[in-house]
C-alpha cells in the first residue's frame, strides 16, 4: 500500500511497557535450572515494536541460567540456545538475526544456513561510527498488528509456493547486504543511503503485511525532509521505523515532531551480552 502521510493522522502514544511475562515463564519452564529460581526483566521497548526484545530477553535468560550453573559463557553458543528456545519449542517464526546481534553487539555482517556460519565484525573507523550515529533517526509509529510470525509465515509460505518475486527480493536483499558492509567500509554514506533506501523497497514485496499506509506516509515524509532511506525494524507491519538521513537528522526529526511523532537518537552498543 502506498499513501500520503496527513498531518491529522493519529498517533498511538509510546506504551511504556514490559514484554510479556508469559514468555519469561515459558523460558523458565523450558530451560529450568532444577532449583527455584527468581527471574524478572526490565525492557525498555513496547511489546511489537520490532526492537528484536523476544531475542535479546532470550539471550540475557539464557545467559542468566548459565551463570547460575556455572556454565561457560559463549556468546555463539546462547545465542543459538535462545533461538531454538523461541523458535523450535515456542514456535515463534523468526530469524535468528535478533539474538545473535544481541550477543556479539557491535555492527556486523553475519551469514546464517543452519546456524551462523560466519560474523564479519565491520571494524569502521571512529569518525564514519559517529557520523552514523549522528545520522540515524529511530521513530516509534504504532504497535505492530499481530506477531512477527505472522508476516514471516506469510514470506515462508510463498517461498515453498516458489513465489518468483519472494525469491528475487529475498536474493537481492542478500546482495544488497554485501554491498552496504562494503559501503560502510569505505565510508560511503550516500551510497549507504540509497541502498538502504532499495533494501526497504524490496522488503516490501516479500510479504503484503509488512507495509501499511501509515508506514508510507511516515517513510514519504522523511525522504522529502532528506532522508536518504530507512525500514521498519523487525519484520514489520508496525513499530519502530530507523530512517537514515545524513546531514539532514535535525530537519527530519523537526518535520516528524511537528506531526506529533518522537525521534530518538541512535548509539551503536559495542559490548553485547553481559552477565554480572
Amino acid at each position: 500500500m502506498t499513501g500520503e502521510f496527513s498531518r491529522e493522522a493519529t498517533f498511538i502514544s509510546y506504551p511504556q511497557e514490559e514484554t510479556d511475562p508469559d514468555f519469561l515463564m515459558r523460558l523458565a519452564e523450558l530451560k529450568g535450572t532444577g532449583s527455584p529460581v527468581s527471574l524478572s526483566s526490565r525492557v525498555d521497548a513496547p511489546p511489537r515494536s520490532g526492537l528484536g526484545a523476544s531475542g535479546a530477553l532470550g539471550v540475557a535468560a539464557v545467559a542468566c541460567m548459565r551463570a547460575l550453573a556455572a556454565s561457560s559463557i559463549v556468546p555463539a553458543e546462547i545465542a543459538e540456545e535462545a533461538y531454538q528456545l523461541e523458535v523450535k519449542e515456542m514456535g515463534n517464526a523468526a530469524g535468528r538475526q535478533d539474538q545473535y546481534a544481541a550477543a556479539f553487539g557491535g555492527i556486523n555482517l553475519m551469514t546464517f544456513g543452519n546456524g551462523l556460519e560466519s560474523i564479519g565484525h565491520q571494524d569502521l573507523p571512529r569518525e564514519t561510527i559517529l557520523a552514523l550515529e549522528s545520522s540515524f533517526i529511530l521513530v516509534y509509529l504504532h504497535p505492530r498488528t499481530g506477531a512477527s510470525g505472522r508476516i514471516m509465515a506469510e514470506e515462508n509460505d510463498r517461498v515453498i509456493r516458489g513465489d518468483p518475486q519472494v525469491l528475487k527480493a529475498l536474493r537481492l536483499q542478500k546482495v544488497l547486504a554485501v554491498e552496504m558492509a562494503r559501503a560502510l567500509r569505505s565510508g560511503d554514506l550516500a551510497l549507504f543511503g540509497k541502498m538502504l533506501d532499495e533494501a526497504w523497497e524490496t522488503k516490501k514485496r516479500q510479504s503484503s503485511l509488512v507495509t501499511n499506509d501509515v508506514v508510507d506516509g511516515v517513510y514519504s515524509l522523511a525522504r522529502k525532509a532528506g532522508a536518504l532511506g530507512g525500514k521498519l525494524c523487525g519484520a514489520g507491519g508496525g513499530g519502530f521505523m530507523i530512517l537514515f538521513a545524513p546531514d539532514r537528522a535535525g530537519p527530519v526529526s523537526d518535520t516528524l515532531r511537528a506531526v506529533g511523532l518522537r525521534p530518538e537518537n541512535c548509539v551503536f552498543d559495542f559490548r553485547g551480552l553481559q552477565t554480572w
